[in-house]
């Protein structure tokens, strides 16, 4: 207890905002990887229920967007104040492009929004990846729409992005509970430095010179070790905050 009493006010300030940090963190981290959700172009969409339908919502570009998907696989888009869809999908033998390599493995696809047919083919899929090929067996991979309102541009939703919607999404999380490990770590190293500084600083001593509890540490020795302490105190909050993004 002496040995916090005798910590100056910057010490005892590095040791107060460490153990804030760390409390706080303990609590986001369990909150934050338990909600699972959707990766959407590399935002995260939380997903939950509502009315029997299946909910994806976050933000994308700093606006509001929602995926609603029904029990009958019907996708609804909304970004901001607009709205796409209804978006629906039926299997057709007939839509797989002839004589197409990999025919056998394709799934005839006709994808409609409303009354409107935005994509017609073959559908073949690797793992969480969607390969499309239209019934001329030319390759899609980016297939999508623009539409202008008022002099702003905003893109539908992928087509394959629609048919991993429909056949339901390998969820993920939000958060890694290796960063929130290594962060703390580090923390703990931080305060274990701090509180016990001068001895470390002897020990190290102790394998150049031969009578090293009589030495003390000179300015430089002191301006690096509160550079060291801030220098990890910061990279532990960084850590922690990139390792919940």
């Amino acid at each position: 207890m002496n040995r916090l009493k005798n910590l100056n006010r910057f010490q005892k300030g590095i040791l107060i905002f460490t153990a804030v940090m760390v409390l706080v963190f303990s609590v986001l981290y369990p909150k934050t990887i338990a909600k699972t959700g959707f990766e959407y172009q590399g935002t995260f969409l939380e997903v939950g229920m509502e009315n029997g339908d299946t909910i994806y919502s976050g933000n994308l570009h700093g606006m509001p967007v929602k995926f609603t998907v029904t029990e009958e696989k019907t996708v609804f888009y909304q970004y901001d104040d607009k709205s796409f869809g209804p978006y629906t999908a039926v299997e057709d033998p007939a839509a797989i492009p002839k004589g197409a390599a990999n025919a056998e493995d394709m799934t005839g696809i006709e994808l409609r929004m409303a009354d409107d047919i935005i994509f017609r083919g073959g559908v073949l899929k690797l793992w969480d990846t969607y390969r499309l090929y239209d019934e001329e067996n030319a390759a899609e991979h980016t297939i999508y729409q623009v539409l202008n309102n008022q002099g702003s541009t905003q893109i539908e939703p992928p087509i394959s992005t629609l048919l991993t919607l429909m056949d339901g999404p390998q969820l993920t999380h939000k958060g890694q509970w290796g960063a929130w490990i290594a962060a703390t770590l580090l923390c703990i190293l931080n305060v274990i430095t701090l509180i016990f500084a001068d001895e470390l600083f002897r020990f190290s001593m102790s394998f150049h010179i031969s009578n090293s509890k009589t030495v003390t540490p000179s300015d430089w020795e002191i301006a690096r070790r509160y550079f060291g302490w801030t220098v990890l105190v910061v990279a532990a909050l960084v850590i922690y905050v990139k390792g919940l993004m």
